[in-house]
């Protein structure tokens, strides 16, 4: 969490720096690269993207593209996906140059406090720790 942290941090100034980290073998290399610039085919979302700017589902979606052909589970994209949805419907955006490392906590404390549609419980700080913020760290 400290180190998704510090890169939200980071990359909220606009410094996308490869190798500011020391290299972590589950981040793709394309998440070190430079922001989408306009008029590039990166996937966005139709939802409150800033002009230039990458969605969060376009960041998941690009993840599991590299994902896969490392024989990733479709269960771990699944789990993904529906974090980064969670994200932009508690966030109401899907803007993921616009995410900030409060963001990121507030939807922690959301998690941990909102009941499960599901089971009418909120889900355990286990599973936000090892699901919801394991999916986001290194991705956003």
């Amino acid at each position: 969490m400290q180190r998704a942290s510090a890169v939200l941090e980071r990359e909220s100034s606009g410094i996308y720096e490869p190798g500011a980290e020391p290299a972590d073998p589950r981040q793709p290399a394309s998440m070190t690269a430079e922001p989408p610039q306009k008029g590039t085919d990166a996937p966005r979302s139709k939802r409150d993207v800033a002009e230039g700017g990458q969605s969060l589902m376009g960041l998941v979606e690009g993840w599991w593209k590299e994902a896969r052909a490392a024989g990733r589970k479709p269960s771990t994209y699944e789990s993904y996906s529906k974090t980064f949805a969670g994200l932009v419907s508690f966030l109401g955006r899907d803007d993921a140059g616009g995410v900030t490392k409060d963001d990121i906590v507030r939807f922690k404390d959301h998690r941990l406090t909102t009941p499960s549609p599901r089971t009418g419980k909120p889900v355990s700080a286990k599973t936000v720790k090892d699901s919801d913020l394991s999916g986001l760290e290194g991705r956003i």
